[in-house]
């Protein structure tokens, strides 16, 4: 049904699925920080810094309970853009590092996975979301309403 990890993007109930999937790897993060710093990026002025302030509170403090996983150096080029100031690229260094993430590792072990065979064998959703009061199907809700 999918072949890769831009055509999931393109259906609802497929990154809604995948997100539950993600969530039970203990790394749905990943993909909220990926959809939170797309939407970013089409912020500007004090909207910016107000999003990016929140997505670094989220994401990269180390007392956050969503704290990505990022190497140290990626970790120290951050503080730096940020310390010099939001822009539309402050995340993308980190965005494209977790895409790929998700794209070699988690995206082949979700399309193997019984709840995404069931999925493309019915052609729909077997439950309703789990955590449908999380974060991140808000998230999930706001990219599509592009």
């Amino acid at each position: 049904m999918v072949n890769n990890l831009h055509e999931l993007l393109k259906n609802k109930e497929l990154v809604i699925l995948f997100r539950d999937f993600l969530h039970d790897l203990k790394s749905a993060e990943n993909l909220a920080f990926w959809m939170e710093a797309e939407d970013y990026k089409t912020s500007v002025g004090g909207d910016l810094t107000k999003k990016g302030t929140d997505i670094y509170d989220k994401f990269f403090n180390p007392s956050s309970t969503y704290e990505l996983n990022i190497d140290g150096k990626l970790r120290k080029d951050l503080n730096d853009k940020v310390s010099s100031g939001y822009t539309p690229s402050t995340f993308d260094a980190i965005q494209q590092s977790i895409w790929k993430s998700m794209e070699l590792d988690s995206f082949p072990k979700f399309v193997q996975s019984p709840r995404y065979k069931q999925f493309k064998e019915s052609g729909k959703m077997s439950d309703e979301p789990k955590r449908d009061r999380s974060s991140t199907l808000k998230m999930v809700n706001k990219y599509f309403e592009k």
